[in-house]
């Protein structure tokens, strides 16, 4: 694993969990986390469920620990008034978290960061959300589609304005139809806000590596941001 000394300006190292594989080292994981970690993991109905939330922040730790100079075990968080985390210890190091299925996805940077991962799989409100929460350019971008594309678009334009969602730290404070997000499969960027903060030319929006089921997108403060794509294996506990 590469020290923190290489996590470079404009650096942004997109982590993924395979939460399957995580699974035998349940007991060691549990260990890393916090009583609050714990008693939120136990409050899961669903076994799976509760893996999932085991081994995802059981290796956030673990990588958090290595680029912080930490023991996985010792990290404690804070939280921003919107609710995104983050390390009091060592401002300098940015990260968000994502879930979905049997798959998490980490993003660490030294510059505003948020990611996020969607299993696909049918979705019969798309349409009630897409006209709810997305902006009016996004769902002209939709209708524009053929029937059996427009899964696949709705969860690429929804990836793309949660990370970017996440990044600015903002929470549902930023309306998500105030932003606007390209849907096609290959390009992905920040089109439009309105706000004059989150001007385009200034983020960057990207699809990230994922399964074939999956759709996936980090947004990063820094249009020239690099991308580096690593698996985690629980080799640190």
């Amino acid at each position: 694993m590469r020290s923190p000394s290489l996590l470079e300006n404009g650096d942004v190292h997109i982590w993924q969990i395979d939460v399957e594989g995580g699974i035998p080292y349940l007991p060691q994981l549990w260990d890393l986390l916090s009583l609050s970690e714990r008693s939120r993991a136990c409050r899961f109905a669903r076994e799976e469920d509760q893996h999932q939330y085991i081994v995802s922040h059981g290796a956030l730790r673990c990588l958090l620990a290595c680029y912080s100079n930490q023991d996985p075990a010792a990290i404690s968080f804070s939280t921003s008034p919107e609710g995104k985390p983050f390390l009091p210890s060592n401002r300098d190091i940015e990260f968000n978290l994502s879930h979905a299925h049997r798959l998490a996805v980490l993003a660490i940077a030294r510059t505003r960061v948020g990611i996020d991962i969607e299993h696909l799989r049918s979705l019969a409100d798309a349409e009630w959300i897409a006209e709810r929460f997305f902006s009016h350019h996004e769902r002209i971008q939709l209708q524009g589609l053929r029937a059996d594309e427009k899964l696949v678009a709705f969860y690429r334009c929804w990836t793309r304005k949660e990370a970017f969602l996440k990044a600015t730290g903002k929470g549902l404070s930023l309306p998500l139809n105030s932003f606007s997000v390209s849907t096609g499969l290959d390009e992905a960027e920040l089109i439009h806000a309105e706000l004059g903060e989150y001007e385009p030319a200034l983020w960057k929006i990207a699809n990230i590596s994922t399964p074939h089921n999956y759709v996936g997108a980090v947004a990063i403060e820094g249009a020239r941001a690099h991308l580096m794509h690593k698996v985690w294996t629980p080799i640190c506990i």
